[in-house]
């Protein structure tokens, strides 16, 4: 709620009657999934599995019109990197509710 709360806030538009499913992820799906110790997001070591390359795409399979930012999926981590992230994202969400209309 903290997050729509935000984004409500900042936008004027209350995007919580549009939201079909959520889901919230914590370290121990992280560390399940893509086989990061403890979840961290490069565990003991930064492997071959972890680089940029390999790091979960931006848009979400299955869910139209959800999209991941972070450290943890491309382009990468690190301050620069999730910033470019951000505006890849950004722009993707852009094009996708130019092309639909929100409830």
């Amino acid at each position: 709620d903290a997050v729509t709360s935000r984004i409500a806030e900042a936008t004027g538009t209350d995007i919580r009657p549009s939201i079909v499913t959520e889901r919230v992820c914590g370290p121990e799906h992280w560390a399940s999934r893509h086989h990061l110790p403890a979840g961290a997001v490069f565990g003991s070591s930064h492997q071959l599995g972890q680089l940029s390359v390999f790091r979960e795409r931006q848009e979400v399979g299955g869910f139209e019109g959800c999209f991941y930012v972070g450290s943890s999926t491309k382009p990468g981590n690190g301050v620069p990197l999730v910033m470019v992230g951000s505006m890849q994202v950004a722009g993707k969400v852009t094009r996708y509710l130019s092309r639909r209309r929100l409830p």
